[in-house]
């Protein structure tokens, strides 16, 4: 990082790892994408605020709260070792915008080996705080407890293990399908199960995957036309001609709703693209940013209500 200038911003932040404020994290991250700070005193806020949010996929406010959780979490899994800011940063904009080893080592003038390194354990420490942000909610009196979808994610063949149960009916080539919830009344992803080879029924993940056993009698979830069947009609609800307009306009608002999930998922470039890495780690990189996504909802941008 030698010869930069956002080298004092962010080890002045390093050193005060636990007074990190929101200015000082939005001031820090640009300067480390290349927007100076005097270019930034040019710019009004809500630009500097879109530029961050390009590059880590998030607001500041929200990288903020994830970073302070980091060191305060009481979960072994997501403990650093040693916080850096810059290379939670660094991992950070890994997951928005997919940047290849050698341009990481180039754009952020640090060694391949090394940011390899510190990208895995941010990741897979911002995976492990699922146990604290996404959390089961029973609903209360509501029937509607929530929306569910098959979300699916390219991935590169995998010659290792061939099977036509890999393509997804989607992309048409090798994916992954996860399920997920969201809470309807509140702005909370409450389920995540996966990943399983996309070609998958996303009504038989629903079914024998747990969602149907863990939700309580008298709930129901709201889906699309993938859910259709008699299996599991107790705790679904998807298109009905017979329901009135008001229902009718209800479901059709929840699963916009989680529509616009999956595009805010789908916004860091890491889940857009075809995955490179290997089946086996997408996992932990769909948790992270899950979790990233909920920190944002919880910062200020809900998703809308139905």
């Amino acid at each position: 990082m030698n010869g930069r200038p956002l080298f004092s911003i962010l080890k002045y932040i390093t050193m005060a790892i636990h007074h990190i404020s929101v200015s000082e994290m939005l001031k820090g991250g640009l300067e480390l994408v290349g927007f100076e700070v005097k270019r930034q005193r040019r710019t009004r806020a809500t630009k500097n605020i879109e530029r961050f949010r390009t590059a880590y996929g998030i607001g500041p406010g929200a990288c903020c709260a994830i970073f302070r959780d980091l060191q305060a979490t009481k979960i072994p899994a997501a403990k650093i070792p040693m916080p850096n800011t810059i290379y939670f940063l660094v991992a950070m904009n890994w997951l928005a915008t997919y940047k290849k080893e050698n341009e990481i080592a180039g754009f952020f003038r640090v060694d391949e080996k090394t940011a390899r390194v510190h990208i895995r354990i941010f990741v897979e420490a911002i995976a492990a705080l699922k146990y604290e942000k996404i959390i089961w909610d029973d609903g209360g009196d509501e029937v509607f407890l929530l929306s569910v979808d098959g979300v699916h994610f390219n991935i590169n063949e995998v010659r290792t293990e061939p099977d036509a149960r890999w393509c997804s009916h989607k992309h048409k080539s090798a994916g992954l399908v996860y399920e997920l919830a969201i809470s309807i009344y509140k702005s909370n992803i409450v389920w995540i199960r996966g990943p399983f080879k996309a070609a998958k029924h996303d009504k038989t993940i629903f079914m024998k995957e747990g969602l149907y056993d863990k939700m309580p009698a008298g709930k129901v979830a709201i889906a699309d036309r993938a859910y259709r069947g008699k299996k599991g009609r107790d705790k679904l609800a998807i298109r009905n001609p017979r329901d009135s307009d008001c229902v009718k306009e209800f479901k059709k608002r929840v699963r916009a709703r989680h529509e616009n999930l999956n595009a805010r998922l789908k916004s860091f470039a890491i889940l857009d693209n075809r995955f490179r890495h290997g089946y086996k780690k997408h996992k932990s990189v769909l948790e992270a940013v899950c979790v990233c996504v909920q920190y944002d909802i919880e910062d200020g941008h809900p998703l809308f209500d139905v």
